[in-house]
């Protein structure tokens, strides 16, 4: 090999070297767990053993909340219905243990995960 080869061949390494080293994320980047399951955050923490349902009351990110009916039953016959904000950092650490908190990766209701 030539040396002008050499060096070029060089050259190339060494920036696709840097390149990679370049986009490799820091060492203490967090982990992305996975999605929230809103349903069973819900289900745990209104109101345990209750109907308690994740609903979407305004269509964005920030719309999620907690839905829980209270049956009034015979003779009234009529539920009753509480709306509650969502902790969703307290739902990622519910699902995911400890140190798990919520991020929102795309601006839409769908848009959350939990990360470490």
């Amino acid at each position: 090999m030539g040396v002008r080869n050499w060096l070029s061949a060089a050259a190339v390494t060494v920036i696709a070297t840097s390149g990679l080293a370049v986009m490799a994320p820091p060492a203490s980047a967090a982990t992305r767990l996975g999605g929230i399951n809103l349903g069973a955050y819900c289900q745990r923490t209104v109101n345990p053993g209750d109907a308690s349902i994740a609903y979407l009351v305004e269509n964005h990110a920030r719309g999620w909340r907690c839905v829980d009916s209270m049956w009034v039953g015979p003779p009234f016959g009529w539920a009753t219905y509480r709306v509650r904000e969502m902790d969703l950092n307290h739902a990622c650490s519910l699902q995911y243990g400890a140190g798990a908190y919520a991020v929102l990766e795309q601006n839409h209701a769908q848009g959350w995960a939990c990360y470490r």
